[in-house]
């Protein structure tokens, strides 16, 4: 094993869907298929070889934890009466994504145990369900235990985190298949610990056909459609982007309550806010008393509420998901990307670094489905979903599914 681990490579059964995992972070490093006219299509950006992908905190398509998005760098007190204090990370009066990389999950590298999930996490059924996806290569599980005291958070922890990669069901042309992430938790010493979870995944629907007969300008992401099923943001604080503890209608440039480009409106210093979709939040977020009768998948198949579309009309590639989360954290991409690093040959880069050929803002539009953060330390957003403080006994229960088409 390197030191960032083995990579994973997950497919759809008989399709031609793919996705590759880097064990170090969790880090989505492929997300492939042919499309209707049979041209393969790599949809996330990054280098052509997955150890560049890691060897800098970029966040780029990691998980991340113990808490995604930002807490205070200040003690901060959890519903039982104990404090603590997030170490800073991304500007002074913030932890962001978990804090430094001595503390964050993108920076751990995640145990393989696909052959033998947690009974504590998952359900008889779950791991019924998974064993047979696992032993066809459509599945995996990862787990990692963070200790007390990382990151300045509370209490050990557990977590594992399912990928799993289905075929089109029911005979639908249009359908790809799907991508699963389904992430669980528990506190196995303490009381209580603040947990939010996500993945930092970013998509270009694109650029494979921009880079299809060789090395070519880099493009951006503005021309794609997004909609999502939200008219509110969080409103934030400018010097820190925490949470104010309010709601606001999302303003012109942030609108995409019907579907628009996202060029169009698209403000100065891009796009990075909270949505809070429309119907609230889904339920269970949490298992209250352990997994004993959950069936995530059985709640995965029955939820058709789509609430984010990322589309292509070029292409009429899209991106669909569904989510029992209550918002997604939205980024385009500004101030990540100078253009020096590498960029993927199918993407039309020459893969290598320092030449001026890489990707530049906004490459890609990352979503981050995840809780609303610091809703504990706010009335008013405790009341959209879950507080995001875990108790012990209780198991966290987060899930996306990505569903792509090619009409």
């Amino acid at each position: 094993m390197s030191s960032f681990g083995n990579v994973v490579t997950l497919k759809a059964g008989q399709s031609d869907l793919s996705v590759q995992v880097i064990e170090k972070g969790l880090h989505v490093f492929s997300i492939s298929f042919n499309d209707k006219n049979g041209k393969k299509q790599e949809i996330i950006i990054g280098p052509e070889d997955p150890k560049d992908q890691v060897k800098d905190r970029r966040f780029l398509h990691s998980i991340v934890g113990r808490y995604c998005n930002r807490l205070p760098d200040t003690p901060i007190t959890l519903p039982n009466g104990q404090s603590f204090t997030p170490q800073q990370n991304g500007g002074a009066g913030t932890s962001l994504h978990g804090g430094p990389s001595s503390a964050g999950w993108d920076q751990k590298t995640f145990t393989n145990v696909s052959s033998s999930p947690s009974e504590a996490l998952f359900s008889p059924a779950e791991r019924k369900y998974l064993a047979g996806l696992v032993e066809q290569g459509q599945a995996g599980v990862w787990e990692y235990v963070s200790p007390h005291g990382e990151g300045g958070h509370l209490g050990k922890v557990r977590t594992q985190t399912a990928f799993v990669v289905e075929e089109a069901k029911g005979g639908n042309k249009e359908q790809v298949g799907a991508v699963e992430i389904i992430y669980r938790a528990e506190l196995v010493e303490g009381e209580m610990t603040a947990l939010n979870m996500t993945h930092h995944w970013a998509f270009n629907l694109e650029f494979s056909d921009m880079g299809r007969d060789g090395p070519c300008p880099v493009g951006d992401v503005k021309n794609h459609t997004l909609h999502f099923k939200s008219k509110d943001i969080l409103d934030l604080a400018e010097d820190t982007a925490l949470p104010t503890g309010k709601t606001v209608p999302a303003p012109k440039s942030r609108d995409f309550s019907t579907p628009k480009k996202i060029g169009q409106d698209f403000p100065e210093g891009g796009l990075d806010d909270y949505w809070i979709f429309e119907r609230g939040s889904g339920e269970r977020e949490v298992l209250d008393g352990g997994v004993e009768g959950s069936d995530v998948f059985a709640d995965i198949e029955k939820d058709k509420e789509i609430v984010a579309v990322l589309s292509s009309d070029k292409n009429n590639i899209s991106l669909n998901f569904t989510t029992n989360q209550p918002g997604v954290q939205a980024w385009s991409g500004t101030g990540g990307y100078d253009g020096q690093d590498s960029r993927r040959k199918i993407h039309g880069g020459k893969a290598v670094e320092n030449q001026d050929d890489g990707y530049k803002v906004p490459p890609a539009f990352a979503m981050e489905f995840h809780s609303v953060y610091d809703a504990w330390m706010h009335p008013e957003l405790k009341k959209l979903g879950w507080d995001t403080v875990l108790k012990k006994g209780q198991v966290y229960n987060n899930w996306v599914r990505m569903t792509i088409k090619s009409e």
